[in-house]
């Protein structure tokens, strides 16, 4: 299969629920910070991205486990995002952690690129532009820090944390 297939029904009901609670926990984030229409945006592009890379996989187009090192490095976002949770609304101790804000956006840049990878000759180019648009939204310092100062967030990041976290105890193989 070298372009995209035409996707079967598909519901979140297919995707496992730690990685639905991330989806969901990044799009409450999203609300929160009055970012509607990016919420939207973020949480339609991965899943479509989802369906078609389950479609890849049922397929036996590629492999689940080709997924592995990009979602070892997103483990990694997430796990350091957990750490970070500590210093919400606290502006010196964000300051102080910049550099884990910074590698966050790392991780979920080399994910992106692996990702992209993987699918890049299995997909469309507004599929790819698809995940390029959701790692942009993952990867944004600016959105970042501007959640973890934000104390009306509290809440949804804690739900988005306690989710990383859950999903970082568990793996598909």
């Amino acid at each position: 299969m070298s372009q995209e297939t035409a996707l079967p029904l598909f519901s979140s009901k297919s995707i496992p629920e730690e990685p639905k609670e991330v989806i969901q926990g990044f799009k409450k984030i999203c609300e929160k910070q009055n970012k509607l229409k990016e919420a939207e945006i973020f949480e339609n592009n991965i899943m479509k991205l989802v369906a078609k890379s389950k479609v890849l996989t049922d397929e036996k187009i590629i492999l689940f486990k080709d997924f592995n090192p990009a979602d070892d490095l997103l483990r990694k976002a997430f796990d350091l995002l957990f750490d970070l949770f500590d210093y919400h609304c606290d502006p010196i101790q964000v300051k102080a952690h910049m550099n884990q804000f910074h590698q966050v956006v790392k991780y979920f840049r080399e994910a992106e690129e692996l990702a992209t990878c993987i699918l890049n000759k299995h997909l469309l180019q507004k599929s790819i532009d698809r995940l390029k648009s959701m790692f942009d939204f993952l990867a944004n310092i600016d959105f970042l820090v501007a959640v973890w100062l934000n104390p009306d967030n509290k809440d949804e990041l804690f739900h988005l944390v306690h989710s990383l976290n859950k999903y970082t105890q568990f793996h598909y193989n």
